[in-house]
């Protein structure tokens, strides 16, 4: 085949391609101007044809895993370039949300939240975390929740599918078992740690305790662990969750260490910190555990 007739074919194909059409047309270019330009035309084309029918990144033929072509018009002559792909996206977004969601003696991944069920025991609930959403996104520094109700009726589910959401869209997010924490905690005074750990909770973006109150309580994990974390949260007005099967009543009750006096004194100040960062919401649902 004779040269000049070879070119005009590979020209053809180009001019066939669907995206090229587009960019011709985008930018008003002439025929002869792909062309002089064929070189980076046709590597988009062929390398493009690599990714039809592509069953996922196991099976990528790009030189590099996971990037497509992309033929640009820089306003002097087409250039080639390359883009994550939607596989390779999916796989960046899910190890970005990992990385964005901190999880502390828990396991969420067993948890469908894709499609969460909603009742009208759980609509309010619902409704509430998702104007909370609303408004964070908005900058407007709303009140988190803290949710109370029966063991079982759903209040670790809700609150997952907010940690989920708040990471997929970008925020930093610690979600911790409150018990298992506190058992942390007086591990931490004994290797040293504890400090680092206090600060961990102090600073995230976002803190979510799950089942407060299901923890055996000492005054010093409330008053210098609890209560600082608590109010350096409240200061900086940092969004802040708590889950519980205690009601307001029933959660000052557990933060008296005894009937003194001084206890009294400072579980109010516990119970305040936390009537300033959360709104309290009582989910009444059944048990979905038994």
């Amino acid at each position: 085949m004779e040269p000049n007739m070879q070119r005009k074919q590979l020209l053809d194909k180009v001019l066939n391609d669907q995206d090229v059409q587009k960019l011709i047309k985008a930018h008003h270019l002439s025929v002869n101007f792909v062309d002089q330009n064929l070189n980076p035309a046709l590597a988009f084309v062929f390398r493009k044809a690599k990714c039809q029918n592509c069953p996922g990144l196991e099976k990528c033929q790009q030189a590099t895993t996971g990037y497509s072509p992309l033929l640009n018009y820089d306003g002097i002559k087409l250039e080639l370039s390359y883009q994550p792909c939607a596989y390779l996206k999916t796989v960046q977004a899910y190890q970005q949300k990992q990385n964005n969601l901190h999880l502390i003696a828990c396991n969420l991944n067993n948890m469908n939240l894709e499609d969460i069920y909603v009742n009208d025991a759980r609509k309010e609930v619902l409704k509430k975390i998702k104007n909370c959403l609303a408004n964070y996104e908005k900058n407007l520094s709303p009140k988190g929740l803290y949710i109370h109700g029966n063991y079982g009726c759903g209040k670790t589910y809700l609150l997952a599918y907010l940690a989920h959401t708040l990471a997929e869209n970008n925020h930093q997010v610690i979600f911790a078992y409150y018990p298992a924490l506190a058992r942390m905690f007086r591990s931490a005074i004994t290797d040293g740690s504890l400090e680092s750990l206090i600060d961990e909770l102090k600073e995230v973006e976002v803190l979510i305790l799950d089942d407060f109150g299901g923890e055996t309580l000492s005054s010093y994990i409330r008053d210098e662990v609890l209560g600082a974390i608590l109010q350096e949260r409240m200061s900086n007005k940092r969004l802040t969750f708590m889950s519980s099967n205690l009601d307001e009543q029933l959660l000052f009750a557990h933060l008296k260490e005894s009937n003194r006096d001084i206890d009294d004194l400072r579980a109010s100040r516990i119970y305040e910190r936390i009537r300033t960062l959360m709104e309290f919401v009582k989910l009444s649902d059944q048990n979905y555990r038994n």
